[in-house]
């Protein structure tokens, strides 16, 4: 029991260290007691996750364009207006793109 408590307070004040390197004068480090304040940094910290991760596949979503844009040919085409029309569309669900992908992968695996 000594050593949970011990690993409790220890994570207790690394995220209060952590929190100060995040939010510089933003916050006291005695948030951890304050639910609301906890509840405003997680959401604010989801949100530039997300952010990053768009930014991530953003730029993914561009190289492949990139690969492809010389390209002429149906599968090509086909890659294209799915880039275009498919990726970053808020209406189409994730795993209506994860199949059209792998549809898209392998007819280029079978017309190589």
């Amino acid at each position: 029991m000594c050593n949970l408590i011990r690993k409790i307070v220890g994570l207790e004040n690394t995220i209060k260290a952590s929190i100060s390197l995040v939010f510089p004068g933003t916050y006291s480090p005695e948030f951890v007691y304050d639910e609301a304040k906890i509840e405003v940094i997680g959401k604010i910290l989801s949100y530039h996750l997300m952010k990053n991760r768009l930014a991530e596949a953003w730029a993914i979503k561009e190289r492949f364009q990139g690969a492809i844009g010389g390209c002429s040919g149906r599968v090509s085409r086909l890659m294209k207006d799915f880039f275009e029309q498919m990726v970053g569309n808020p209406s189409i669900e994730e795993d209506t793109i994860k199949n059209e992908w792998t549809g898209l992968l392998e007819e280029l695996r079978r017309v190589r």
